[in-house]
């Protein structure tokens, strides 16, 4: 009994004894509530009088807006300084956040010997930012001679975090056979699995190396996902590639040939009438006929076909028909209102890209389109 009351009186001691570092936090998560709520002024506050009295995380966090402009303007030199005394605490995100400002020369001229001081110590701390940098660093060159051993060295550390741009990295030296072994099935891997994090420059590589048969079978379905997902993500490149797959003849047909002429070349992909195909074989005609995947291409039909699927509830034919539709690769052109009620009826479907090429159609139309896209939605 003895024993008992003098263990609860202990931890009665413990909650009640250290009453500043509860403030403190409590002060801390105040002020990250406010930022998470867009309040970034109020965070500002409360950061800044907890940063003078020495906190760490506060004088990180308060950098960062410095560095991003939120709450104040911004300011490379007041960023540099409340980096640095994170750091000096051994702050692992500030002693990253303060090489790459010194890296850059952010708040300075460029200072590459001390930005490699300061990505060390946090790459050491498991710092997968830091990690790739000094990686990208020694392999490069930048300030010295390029340093392969050191560069792979902290650029697979990285990678072993999942940190995509260290995976993208590793990947094109594989390709390429630069510093390493060529190997394009490893190369593949690797970008393949920095693309399952929605990484856009990975998803854009997958795609390519999908579409040559590099380090994998050659895949022209799976390159279309993969554009597609890097494009919605806004990556330029991605979406030129698109462009040039909707557009471009297929090989062997020159774009004087007549589509029709060539449909009987392959006459056990057509459907003798399609009425009693199912909305999956409909969809998969449809998107061959869109790609020239076995077939010649004819995106008229591949309209029709994707049509028909969608009527029928398939939701990725849905997507793909409001993809050409978005594009004006249909029979009338562009036709924003109905690409859109495809966009919403396929993400209703669980299409995972669909809701972000909903909201980027809905930035194009201009209020007629957008009457006209409602009619849609409620007949």
């Amino acid at each position: 009994m003895r024993t008992r009351l003098y263990t609860i009186a202990c931890l009665a001691g413990a909650l009640v004894f250290p009453t500043g570092t509860i403030a403190i936090e409590t002060d801390f998560y105040a002020g990250l509530d406010a930022y998470k709520r867009g309040e970034y002024e109020a965070a500002h506050r409360v950061w800044l009088a907890l940063a003078e009295d020495g906190d760490a995380e506060a004088q990180f966090r308060l950098a960062r807006l410095y560095a991003e402009g939120k709450g104040v303007e911004v300011d490379d030199a007041a960023a540099v300084k409340w980096y640095r005394l994170a750091a000096a605490q051994g702050h692992a995100r500030a002693q990253s956040g303060l090489g790459y400002m010194l890296h850059v020369g952010r708040g300075g001229e460029p200072d590459i010997a001390e930005a490699i001081q300061w990505y060390r110590k946090a790459a050491q701390q498991g710092r997968a930012s830091a990690q790739f940098n000094l990686g990208k660093i020694h392999l490069e060159g930048e300030g010295g001679d390029a340093n392969a051993a050191e560069a792979l060295r902290w650029l697979r550390a990285a990678a072993d975090q999942g940190y995509a741009p260290a995976l993208t990295t590793l990947a094109r030296l594989h390709e390429e056979g630069r510093e390493v072994d060529p190997d394009p099935v490893r190369a593949f891997k690797l970008n393949k699995r920095a693309a399952k994090a929605r990484d856009a420059e990975a998803e854009f590589q997958t795609a390519r190396m999908f579409e040559e048969g590099i380090g994998t079978e050659r895949d022209m379905k799976k390159a279309l996902r993969y554009y597609e997902r890097a494009s919605t993500q806004g990556h330029a490149k991605a979406t030129a590639e698109l462009d040039r797959l909707y557009a471009a003849p297929p090989p062997g047909e020159t774009p004087d040939e007549p589509v029709a002429e060539t449909v009987a070349a392959a006459p056990a992909a057509t459907p003798p009438a399609g009425a009693d195909w199912t909305p999956q074989q409909q969809f998969e005609h449809g998107r061959a006929l869109s790609l020239g995947d076995g077939v010649p291409r004819d995106l008229e039909r591949a309209e029709e076909w994707l049509r028909r699927a969608a009527e029928g509830g398939h939701a990725e034919a849905g997507y793909r028909l409001a993809l050409l539709l978005f594009r004006g690769q249909g029979r009338g052109g562009k036709a924003y209102a109905e690409a859109y009620f495809w966009f919403v009826r396929a993400a209703e479907g669980g299409i995972g890209d669909a809701a972000a090429w909903r909201d980027r159609v809905f930035d194009k139309m201009n209020e007629r389109e957008r009457a006209e896209a409602r009619r849609l939605l409620e007949r």
